[in-house]
């Protein structure tokens, strides 16, 4: 093992994109979960990010096509020299962009934090064994959704992004509204750093060609296909498996109360009745199976019902 078992093990949020992670690692952050000082705009820690990120790159993988990741998932040195990579980073200067100018200075490791920590960013579906054998007593909170709507919302978004990117505009701008959050929540530092960095890039002219990707999810079929993967791996990871808590995205919107006593007592958190009741309160119960309410979606359901992954998480049955 890499990590004294006397430091605190983290909390990794796990799930497909948009399934509801976001919404979890918003309210566990708000129950008191430090889940990171800079984050992108879906409470996603960039430290953890970009190193998900390059690794899945450097295996010909990536958050839409996941599969190839296999080979440095068998490969058992890489493997191992990739997670130690990964912790030397957690203890170099780096760790200062997860743990903020105060904690770095307190903890100077990442893997030295002695409070109820963690991260969430989808990709760690696709990577959870690298990370395990980093932190092999780390909480796993696997957050999931039916497949039909997990797929629209993805085909939603990259053909909002294409359109957006034929217009002339960036979609990966930092919104405004965005930004004021940041110098609100985390301070001028942070964001006169986020603002820099989102200049810069007009500088660097190959960058333009990233944005220029056509994703599998252009279409609902390829969309449903990428939830699939995501469910397969996941499985396979997670099976038999200790301190694992599914989260059915459905069911969290049915009960939000319990659902979050039941997060933080198995993230550790000290979070009182009254603050779960509030946020109980801001979550949206109308977003559960919001296929129901669209007749081109219905047929879409009925169609991939019957699949394999959709029977085992029993959304077989909705209609």
């Amino acid at each position: 093992m890499f990590i004294n078992s006397e430091i605190t093990p983290p909390t990794i949020l796990v799930g497909m994109h948009r399934s509801g992670t976001s919404m979890i690692a918003r309210l566990l952050k708000e129950m008191g979960l430090f889940i990171g000082w800079e984050l992108e705009n879906h409470d996603e820690a960039v430290f953890f990010l970009k190193r998900n990120d390059k690794i899945l790159k450097s295996s010909n993988a990536g958050w839409d096509n996941p599969l190839p990741i296999r080979n440095l998932l068998e490969h058992k040195k890489m493997r191992k020299r990739v997670a130690l990579q990964l912790r030397k980073d957690m203890a170099s200067i780096q760790a200062l962009s997860f743990l903020g100018p105060k904690k770095y200075l307190k903890y100077r490791s990442i893997c030295k934090l002695d409070i109820p920590w963690g991260w969430k960013d989808p990709r760690n579906s696709v990577l959870l064994p690298i990370w395990l054998d980093i932190f092999p007593d780390a909480k796993i909170v696997n957050v999931y959704r039916n497949g039909v709507d997990s797929a629209e919302s993805l085909y939603v978004r990259e053909n909002q992004r294409i359109r957006q990117i034929l217009e002339g505009k960036d979609p990966t701008s930092v919104r405004t509204g965005r930004q004021f959050s940041i110098l609100k929540d985390t301070g001028l530092l942070l964001y006169s750093i986020q603002v820099i960095r989102q200049h810069l890039k007009k500088f660097r002219t190959l960058n333009k060609y990233d944005r220029l990707r056509v994703h599998a999810c252009i279409s609902r079929e390829g969309a449903f296909k990428i939830w699939e993967k995501y469910i397969e791996l996941l499985s396979a990871f997670i099976r038999n498996k200790n301190n694992v808590l599914n989260i059915k995205y459905e069911g969290f919107l049915n009960d939000p109360d319990s659902n979050l006593q039941a997060l933080s007592v198995f993230c550790g958190l000290q979070t009182d009745l009254e603050t779960i009741n509030k946020l109980a309160a801001t979550v949206s119960k109308n977003r559960a199976y919001a296929f129901i309410k669209n007749d081109e979606l219905s047929l879409f359901y009925h169609k991939n019902k019957e699949t394999e992954h959709m029977k085992n998480l029993g959304y077989d049955n909705i209609l």
